[in-house]
């Protein structure tokens, strides 16, 4: 059943209802991902088999994402947020099933099935959009960004907790159990967004094909004066960020000469670190009435972060300590903080009401591909030296970087053509 929000309450308790949602969910996603390696390992996964199922999740999110963007923007929100906690609940028990029979197939399979369910992301931001006007957009979507600090910071906490208390089966139990309570809270809590009226003007229009490759959702893109441009420098920067992001571990491990464990709890507690600083910094700053946004703008906001972000990789490979990481990171996970929420914001402010959800599907689709690219390039410049990754990403940051200032030139020039028409 439909919840629509009219009263002018009602933004303000969507929001809160789609953090909890988000949050819930990458609390059961953070439990598992440092374990997959782990697990694949122990069930035989090699050289090619073990890329291909870290990689699964993200080729189906890659087909997939577009597709559910595109029926949330003609069906609404609300359903297809509730099929994406179903099918999540059911890649996590079936998670549980494979670690119990030691089946790489069925392992590799609930990867698959949980990159295929996973809408929530991009129809969450849809959402924000719905019940957010433009002033306040980057500081409604900070709170995706928040939910991803705070899930990854507590799910690998967990799970690693839970596999050191109850065994190899309990991490994907309870992060099935978690996504089946969050399945069931948001049946009865989650509002839909999108407008009666919006629903009916998209159902209405010519049926638009359901397109895996979203051929026709990059086209209008390209289209557009500057829309492409955003969504290159989000595929970029994170094709970026996933290429340090795969061998940090391995690079710790190799650096530093530590055992694997010790090299898996290192790196887990400045991930935790990164989290926690991004997840602050989004919501004392970003969100917090919108203060940097207003002052500076989103664009700008964007550049600074792509900068620090790319400063900050150029020296990554050179630390001479365990714990000068935490102070090399943390211009980083400021970065990452103020790239992140802008960059949805903008990207939403660039396409119109009704196509929300394909845009955002377009966006997520994306990024999917970067988390399939960044991780396959970032293990092989490590195959050839541990500084390559990392100065490698730092280049294409310098890249996006340009992207970045010709964007801001380019939006300049935009709104002076229009007001010269007027």
């Amino acid at each position: 059943m439909d919840q629509p929000a009219h009263s002018p309450s009602a933004p303000k308790a969507a929001l809160g209802i789609i953090f909890t949602t988000v949050f819930m969910d990458l609390v059961g996603f953070g439990m598992i991902i440092p374990l997959l390696p782990l697990y694949g390992q122990k069930m035989g996964a090699g050289p090619w088999t073990l890329p291909l199922l870290a990689s699964a999740y993200s080729l189906a999110q890659f087909f997939f994402a577009p597709i559910w963007g595109q029926v949330s923007d003609r069906h609404g929100r609300r359903g297809v947020m509730l099929v994406s906690l179903a099918g999540s609940t059911l890649s996590y028990a079936g998670f549980a099933l494979a670690t119990a029979w030691g089946s790489l197939p069925l392992l590799m399979a609930t990867r698959f099935l949980q990159g295929a369910f996973a809408a929530n992301i991009s129809t969450a931001q849809a959402a924000i959009a719905d019940v957010t006007p433009p002033e306040r957009r980057a500081s409604g979507m900070a709170l995706i960004g928040m939910s991803f600090g705070i899930g990854f910071v507590l799910g690998p906490v967990l799970g690693g907790l839970s596999l050191k208390a109850w065994g190899e089966l309990a991490p994907g139990i309870i992060a099935a159990a978690i996504c089946g309570l969050n399945l069931t809270a948001a049946w009865f809590r989650l509002p839909e967004s999108l407008s009666p009226e919006l629903r009916r003007a998209n159902r209405s229009q010519p049926w638009r094909a359901y397109d895996p490759l979203n051929l026709s959702g990059l086209k209008k893109a390209l289209d557009h004066p500057y829309l492409w441009l955003l969504l290159a420098i989000s595929f970029l920067q994170l094709s970026a960020f996933a290429t340090m992001e795969q061998v940090f571990s391995l690079f710790f491990k190799g650096r530093f000469h530590l055992d694997v464990a010790t090299a898996g709890q290192r790196t887990g507690w400045v991930l935790a670190y990164v989290g926690v600083i991004a997840g602050s910094f989004q919501g004392a700053f970003i969100r917090g009435k919108g203060t940097l946004v207003r002052r500076f703008g989103e664009r700008r906001l964007l550049s600074a972060g792509l900068f620090l972000f790319a400063t900050m990789l150029f020296l990554m490979p050179f630390g001479p300590s365990y714990a000068s990481y935490f102070l090399i990171l943390l211009p980083l996970a400021l970065g990452r903080s103020l790239v992140d929420p802008t960059l949805s914001s903008l990207i939403s402010q660039a396409s119109s009401a009704a196509d929300q959800g394909r845009t955002f599907g377009t966006f997520q689709g994306l990024n999917s591909l970067a988390r399939v690219i960044g991780p396959a390039l970032g293990l092989w410049l490590l195959t050839q030296d541990d500084r390559l990754p990392f100065l490698t990403a730092a280049g294409i940051s310098v890249l996006v970087f340009g992207l970045s200032l010709w964007l801001i030139h380019r939006t300049q020039a935009l709104k002076g053509v229009d007001a010269a028409g007027m």
